[in-house]
């Protein structure tokens, strides 16, 4: 998915809430995998559950839910191009 040609075309998913809870801090130059556990599709919006693990230890550091909008020519629109690209996710 190429959101640069998506914008072209007037097609825009925006971040509209971020809720994130902290669990155990990364310092210096900790690494660290964001995964997606989880994603959903309620009314024009889905959600992201995502995970944020230290990779020494396989820690959990943070737990985020995203919420995110489709926005067609700056009008909240049904997230259609994003239904097709997410459809065995969901």
């Amino acid at each position: 998915m190429n959101f640069y040609q998506l914008h072209k075309q007037g097609i825009d998913a925006v971040v509209s809430r971020v809720e994130i809870r902290y669990k155990v801090p990364l310092i210096g130059m900790d690494r660290f995998i964001c995964t997606v556990s989880r994603l959903e599709r309620i009314g024009l919006k889905y959600i992201f559950h995502q995970e944020i693990v230290r990779q020494s230890d396989n820690v959990l550091c943070a737990r985020a839910k995203i919420e995110v909008v489709n926005l067609v020519n700056g009008k909240l629109s049904q997230p259609e191009v994003f239904d097709e690209a997410f459809k065995e996710y969901i």
